[in-house]
């Protein structure tokens, strides 16, 4: 007889996908397009603490997107831009449910 697997009372999944698009992107320039929406996303760290000097020498600017649904799922989603030409988007979606949900849904 198959043993059930943990069922997932709520939780939020994540995923990332990064690009690696050009050498440089000139920050600076880029906030000054994109205005209020693209705010500078430096490293934000757990309650662990952690050493001064990690960290962005130029911190990406990050903005919000709006949600996107995947296959029934609403997800919100977050752009980074990093100077050294890395694009970054990055989706989180809630779950609830079995443990075997999750696994036909993280691999569609």
């Amino acid at each position: 007889m198959p043993v059930a697997g943990p069922q997932i009372a709520s939780a939020t999944f994540y995923t990332s996908f990064l690009f690696d698009v050009s050498d440089t992107i000139d920050l600076t320039k880029l906030r000054s397009i994109a205005g209020e929406s693209a705010e500078p996303a430096p490293l934000r760290f757990r309650a662990a603490p952690t050493a001064e000097h990690i960290q962005f020498a130029v911190p990406p600017l990050g903005a919000n997107l709006p949600p996107v649904a995947l296959d029934g799922v609403t997800a919100s989603a977050r752009v980074k831009i990093y100077d050294y030409g890395v694009i970054s988007i990055r989706f989180a979606f809630p779950y609830s449910g079995p443990w075997s949900g999750y696994i036909d849904l993280a691999i569609g």
